[in-house]
């Protein structure tokens, strides 16, 4: 069965009838109609979860994009943004903690690692220096993934500018970034 779907002008999915997981989606312009296009849309329940390569740190006040990769069958999920992803963080004191989760976005095409595409981007604040483990859960589909990610006072120097002859050699002192103890 394909069902249909009622799309909004702003291409906003409002309305869905029937049973199947499948559907072909048209969209055709008011004003044009010859201006049309369809897409094939699926849903599918993913079985594979990765976090994928991409920065792990990040200077404190930032907040961290952390892309979410899902497979269903060795097929790619275009959008699992709207899953529901519990994230823990090992340092999970709300108020003292080093990150503080704050949601789940759209990657909007966004590209990473070995031109990968994620199909959800976790959000992460950086509050404070340190080191912290993320474990991002996906219980009705039992899929789980951890990474640790970092925060860092931002570098600082002590010079901001040298001029240097020719053959000359100056040690620069670096202060800040993270100190693992």
């Amino acid at each position: 069965f394909l069902y249909l779907v009622t799309v909004s002008s702003q291409g906003n999915l409002i309305e869905q009838t029937g049973l199947a997981n499948q559907t072909i989606v048209q969209v055709f312009d008011v004003k044009s109609p010859e201006l049309n296009a369809s897409a094939h849309v699926e849903l599918v329940k993913p079985d594979q979860m990765e976090l994928l390569t991409c920065p792990v740190e990040t200077e404190i006040s930032n907040t961290l994009r952390l892309p979410v990769k899902m497979l269903s069958k060795h097929d790619l999920l275009t959008c699992c943004f709207r899953l529901d992803f519990h994230v823990q963080l090992d340092d999970d004191q709300l108020t003292n903690g080093i990150f503080q989760y704050k949601g789940v976005v759209s990657p909007n095409n966004e590209k990473y690692g070995d031109d990968q595409s994620a199909c959800a981007i976790l959000l992460f604040k950086s509050i404070k220096s340190g080191l912290t483990n993320v474990r991002v859960i996906l219980k009705s589909y039992n899929l789980e993934q951890s990474v640790l990610i970092s925060s860092y006072e931002p570098l600082k120097t002590n010079r901001r500018r040298l001029l240097l002859a020719v053959d000359s050699m100056f040690h620069l002192k670096l202060t800040n970034g993270l100190c693992l103890n």
